[in-house]
């Protein structure tokens, strides 16, 4: 797989390849290639086999910068929601998992933070030295979430999972990582 200049190889099993896409079951574990992942399918209704996936997508982070100014996101976000008294309510769930959500307002860059719920790993550190930080929509149950690591200097991963799996975000997190560890640069 190649990322921003820079070869990759890993486990086929989590779809490493041209598609600069890996997968795993959760709560499993399970990659999601081979005859492990056709078990696990298998295990799933058939309306949505995958539903149960984590998706990891590479990026770089030349190519996530445009002409329009960042928008703080994730911690930073949290930071400034803080500040202007945007936050509604902040529940830790169990130890080392806090739920925030938001009053529904507008932000100075025209966006609303209220559609989806914040989930912080708080005794996690990021490669920033923060806390990582999921969202996960509020909107219905069934829609999605996800999550950014900043992995390599220069690479962006994006994450996509089932709203389910915001519960397990801290664990999701530390798998996550830990496929992310198994790709050596060629």
């Amino acid at each position: 797989m190649k990322v921003d200049g820079q070869w990759y190889v890993g486990p086929k099993e989590y779809g490493v390849g041209p598609e600069r896409q890996m997968a795993f079951f959760w709560p499993s574990r399970t990659p999601a290639r081979g005859e492990a992942a056709a078990s696990e399918v298998a295990k799933r209704p058939a309306a949505n086999p995958y539903g149960q996936l984590v998706e990891i997508f590479f990026r770089s982070e030349d190519k996530l910068i445009d002409a329009k100014p960042q928008t703080p996101r994730a911690n930073a976000l949290i930071r400034l929601a803080e500040a202007n008294g945007w936050i509604s309510e902040r529940t830790t769930l169990r130890k080392g998992l806090d739920r925030i959500t938001m009053k529904p307002v507008e932000t100075p860059w025209g966006a609303r933070i209220d559609h989806v719920t914040y989930y912080v790993a708080t005794e996690l550190r990021g490669a920033d030295g923060l806390p990582p930080v999921a969202t996960c929509s509020k909107a219905d149950s069934r829609d999605g979430g996800g999550f950014g690591i900043s992995w390599k200097q220069g690479v962006v991963v994006g994450t996509r999972m089932s709203q389910y799996h915001c519960s397990d975000f801290p664990e999701v997190y530390i798998e996550a990582v830990r496929v992310l560890n198994q790709l050596k640069k060629v």
